[in-house]
């Protein structure tokens, strides 16, 4: 996955339409870049301890986006505003300790 770790490989990734997995990843935040992915329509985050934030510009561009499940992220505070602009999306799944 060293795709994620830099926005210019980031980028190879844009006509993905489900990205999952990324516990692997230590990461404090995704780049920017996310907004390129456009045709997305899962994003699957879990057991990534060090990840702090959702990027706001990011997730404003996911607009195919229909699920967003982000769980075992404890760094993660609060989500973007972004999301309001996400109007595809049918679920939105937050938990602290995995899937229910």
């Amino acid at each position: 996955m060293k795709l994620l770790r830099s926005p210019k490989r980031f980028q190879k990734l844009c006509k993905s339409q489900i990205l999952e997995n990324l516990s692997l990843l230590n990461l404090k935040e995704l780049p920017s870049s996310l907004a390129c992915l456009n045709a997305l329509k899962r994003l699957e985050i879990h057991s990534c301890s060090a990840l702090e934030s959702l990027p706001e510009e990011g997730v404003k561009g996911l607009t195919s986006l229909t699920l967003l499940s982000v769980y075992d992220c404890e760094m993660v505070k609060c989500l973007p505003e972004g999301l309001q602009h996400l109007t595809t999306l049918t679920s939105l799944t937050i938990s602290k300790h995995g899937t229910t």
